[in-house]
């Protein structure tokens, strides 16, 4: 076999945690190699550790070919795939690229899904709701500087939780408790960097990898997803802010518990209101006007640890021209506000610009 000569981008999209210094609560990828057959066969080979007790319940081959958009789900597939997979070094997965008509010099990055089960002792994880990917306008023609200029973003599928993370999720995880009786209220006042903490503890004892959503994942899902977002509505399930969210002309300035108003068109509740919402990005004003169109697929913008981040939704403090699903707000990422909540996203990101 002739070696080829890729740079091969791999990412593990565990639906388990990020490698962190606790190993034996991770997945761990690692030596993954390339080769191709004369019969225009691809060989994957990787080393897969598992944590102890853990087992596997599906792993698949995700290829990027040509266009950052243009991702292929391999279907010829054999060998230490799907749930033959097992943990161990040097394994192997044979993909037919020919028969897909796909040639291995179009192969621009390579990603292995992994999905395991681990035994946790908490209750009331985050349900989640599938956003099928697509491409739609982001930012608002009439808005703010730093909601401009209008432009074309392409998502690929993701899962977003149905409602913001809630006290009784938090208090489970975290050493430190929020205080209040209200387990079914969203979390708030919390940084942005506590939040990173929660995740990291919560990735650790679920085997998943839970994130922030990006902002243009935020915004996509806000707008109702892939038919939602063509009906252009001011707030998230709307263009009267009253049914779909708690905002300072209705909340009694308070946390509300959350799913009390109308969802949007996916079935998430609250992106309007009650908590404004961390997401993954580092905030920059003209970001849409230096760099956002020029991405061509899932859009970020990448800081330091002492980046400004971006808080999306507005709050239950709000009025209504700072609740729109385009708005974009920010603070730094060791501040909070009693205002300041998140949702999840589950599965990793790809295709990160600087």
């Amino acid at each position: 076999m002739k070696k080829n000569a890729l740079k091969l981008f791999i990412i593990l999209i565990a639906l388990a945690s990020f490698i962190t210094k606790t190993q034996a609560q991770n997945a761990k990828i690692s030596n993954i190699r390339i080769e191709s057959h004369p019969l225009g066969q691809a060989i994957i080979s990787y080393d897969l550790s598992m944590p102890e007790g853990s087992k596997i319940r599906d792993l698949r081959l995700y290829i990027l070919k040509g266009g950052k958009s243009d991702r292929v789900i391999p279907k010829l597939v054999t060998g230490d795939v799907r749930s033959a997979a097992t943990a161990g070094n040097n394994k192997k997965i044979i993909w037919d690229a020919a028969a897909e008509n796909v040639k291995i010099n179009e192969i621009v990055r390579a990603e292995i899904h992994v999905e395991f089960d681990v035994k946790h002792d908490f209750e009331g994880l985050p349900e989640m709701v599938d956003v099928k990917g697509d491409t739609f306008l982001m930012g608002y023609d009439r808005g703010k500087k730093d909601e401009l200029p209008v432009h074309k973003v392409s998502l690929w599928d993701f899962q977003i939780s149905k409602y913001e993370v809630m006290r009784g999720l938090w208090n489970q995880i975290m050493s430190k408790p929020i205080a209040g009786d209200c387990d079914d209220c969203p979390v708030s006042g919390i940084s942005y960097d506590e939040v990173q903490e929660f995740i990291t503890k919560l990735n650790q004892r679920t085997g998943k990898i839970f994130r922030l959503p990006t902002e243009a994942e935020w915004e996509f899902a806000a707008k109702g997803g892939r038919e939602g977002h063509k009906a252009n509505e001011m707030y998230s399930g709307g263009h009267d802010i009253g049914p779909v969210s708690w905002f300072i002309g209705n909340s009694e300035k308070k946390i509300q518990p959350v799913g009390g108003k109308l969802p949007n068109r996916l079935g998430i509740y609250d992106m309007t209101g009650n908590t404004q919402e961390w997401c993954l990005d580092a905030y920059e004003d003209d970001f849409y006007d230096n760099k956002a169109k020029e991405i061509a697929a899932n859009p970020i913008k990448k800081g330091s640890g002492k980046s400004l981040r971006v808080l999306r939704g507005g709050s239950f403090t709000n009025s209504p021209p700072d609740c729109t699903v385009t708005t974009r707000g920010f603070l730094g990422a060791g501040m909070q506000l009693p205002n300041t909540g998140f949702r999840l996203v589950l599965g990793a990101y790809v295709n990160a610009t600087q």
